[in-house]
């Protein structure tokens, strides 16, 4: 019979889910209904499902660690807002799609900070974090990590043949030599995004880049947990 409860619970939470126009398999998630069997379908296309629910399972489960509540709660918590709804909603959606579990989990975070958020503007923050980590790739967020690092003094892309005062920054080409090809291509997007910001040095005329509070508000659920 509690078990019988407990499906109708799930249901309901996931009706409720679709009716404020969360996608099906977000829906599913939120009311703790994806663990169903689905008929008619391959085997491969049933594994899938699966690593998409399992997913967007761990991002709900961050997300209900953040906040301290239920998936019911928190789904209630969202409908105070439409943009908090459309958070949580785009959030477990993208992490249903995310190979890399540390994004996963900082979607379910973010989520969360954004739904428990009492003012527009926090709302806002926890949004627009969502939206530009999902947007990097592999490259863009190794150059974020790296720099949220060290922050004691700003970054740079220096010369090999012109290394003087390179005491004032640090410079991204010793750091990942690696990646200096497509490093200023990185660097724009970043700051494009506005997780990084920069100012021009008074000699020389290079930029020096710093990672911006938005940035470091993704670093720090990014990372958390993981030392």
């Amino acid at each position: 019979m509690a078990e019988i409860g407990s499906s109708l619970a799930n249901e309901a939470v996931k009706t409720a889910a679709q009716l404020q126009g969360l996608d099906p398999m977000t829906a599913a998630v939120v009311g703790g209904a994806a663990g169903g069997t689905v008929k008619g379908v391959s085997s491969a296309a049933l594994a899938m499902f699966r690593r998409r629910r399992d997913r967007g399972l761990e991002a709900l489960a961050a997300a209900q660690a953040e906040a301290g509540l239920a998936p019911e709660a928190l789904l209630e918590r969202a409908l105070e807002d439409d943009r908090k709804l459309d958070l949580l909603g785009r959030a477990l959606e993208a992490a249903t799609r995310e190979a890399d579990e540390r994004r996963v989990r900082f979607y379910g975070r973010i989520a969360a900070s954004g739904v428990l958020a009492e003012d527009d503007a926090k709302v806002d923050k926890a949004a627009r974090a969502f939206s530009a980590l999902a947007t990097l790739d592999a490259a863009d967020l190794k150059v974020l990590l790296r720099m949220a690092e060290k922050v004691e003094r700003p970054w740079t892309v220096v010369d090999l043949e012109e290394r003087e005062g390179s005491d004032e920054f640090f410079e991204l080409e010793s750091e990942l030599p690696e990646l200096m090809e497509v490093v200023d291509s990185v660097l724009s997007r970043l700051t494009g995004l506005g997780l990084v910001s920069y100012v021009r040095r008074e000699r020389g005329g290079a930029e020096m880049y710093y990672v911006n509070p938005i940035g470091e508000l993704c670093v720090r659920q990014l990372t958390e947990g993981h030392g």
